[in-house]
């Protein structure tokens, strides 16, 4: 079994054990759910559902999934991130046997995988960049568009789609929202200071004229 197709398994089993439930909408809602309140990362959850059918119900033999997602349904199970739940989940499938050759094998076996685990972790994991999910997540450095990891953008930096009830400014009426237009010229909103992903232009604090015009003509 391959690793995101045990990875996926298991979370759906998890999340089935947890809710007493064998509906898989019902199952895929309870991880998304989750992840968010414990890990503040969103998750899709029509992708999620995707993941199920592909791997698990028309058993593909592989499907790419984003290292940011790989990361939380790892910590889900109760890993640190992906890296681990390889790793352990390898050891765990090693089973060593009394003849001298099954050992030596054993032993490279494991030396591959140590190799293989701070290889993967030392190259895969130490740039980011802009998702589908309208936030920066962990890729290889090799990945196209991939820039270094800065830790801020990559944890709180975020495009939002605000409405009337939007906490546009903070209690000291500073702003907290921030725009800029995008490659095709529409206004885009952002959580955090910072630049324009496309564009790489600064982003601009957001303010009452823009919240009437663009967001809520109410305001």
């Amino acid at each position: 079994m391959t690793p995101y197709k045990k990875l996926v398994a298991l979370v759906f089993e998890k999340s089935a054990d947890e809710i007493q439930s064998h509906v898989v909408t019902k199952q895929a809602k309870h991880v998304v759910d989750s992840v968010e309140e414990q890990f503040n990362f969103q998750i899709n959850e029509r992708t999620l559902r995707n993941y199920y059918n592909d791997l698990i119900k028309n058993n593909k033999l592989q499907v790419n999934i984003s290292p940011a997602i790989a990361d939380h349904l790892s910590k889900f199970l109760g890993f640190e991130d992906f890296n681990e739940f390889v790793f352990k989940n390898k050891l765990e499938r090693e089973k060593p046997k009394e003849n001298k050759n099954v050992k030596e094998k054993a032993a490279i076996g494991f030396l591959i995988v140590i190799a293989s685990y701070f290889g993967y972790d030392s190259l895969s994991y130490k740039c980011m960049r802009w998702t589908e999910n309208m936030r920066y997540e962990k890729v290889a450095c090799e990945t196209l568009h991939a820039v270094p990891i800065q830790d801020d953008l990559l944890y709180n930096f975020k495009r939002v789609e605000p409405d009337c009830h939007y906490a546009f400014f903070k209690a000291d009426g500073s702003a907290n929202l921030w725009y800029g237009k995008s490659i095709h010229g529409d206004y885009e909103f952002f959580n955090h200071l910072g630049t324009h992903p496309a564009t790489g232009k600064t982003l601009k604090e957001v303010t009452k004229y823009i919240v009437r015009k663009y967001i809520c003509e109410t305001y």
